[in-house]
């Protein structure tokens, strides 16, 4: 099943010719799934998980995508290292309150 945007094989890679680099959400790939999923937004349509489908990008999608990147990081992050986790869903919730104040 294709990721979105992360990897070589995901959607992102296969259409846009980039991708967010590396396996796992940590405080280094986040940085690039944010930018995907606003951009996304800001064009109106993204890519189908799995099927790399194009579909409506709509502001309920991006915030569910962008709380899913925390999901993914407390699952993915090292137990030894709790500040990933925290650095992640501070930057998450530092994009919905700006994005919030301004169309989302």
């Amino acid at each position: 099943m294709a990721n979105v945007y992360q990897g070589p094989n995901s959607c992102y890679a296969k259409f846009e010719g980039n991708y967010a680099p590396g396996r796992g959400v940590n405080a280094f790939a986040v940085r690039y799934l944010v930018g995907y999923i606003l951009r996304d937004l800001k064009r109106g349509w993204t890519y189908e998980r799995g099927t790399c489908r194009k579909i409506k990008m709509t502001p309920k999608l991006a915030v569910k995508r962008l709380n899913y990147l925390v999901t993914l990081a407390k699952k993915h992050a090292p137990a030894h290292l709790p500040a990933v986790k925290r650095e992640v869903a501070r930057a998450v919730r530092y994009v919905l309150r700006s994005a919030r104040s301004v169309a989302l």
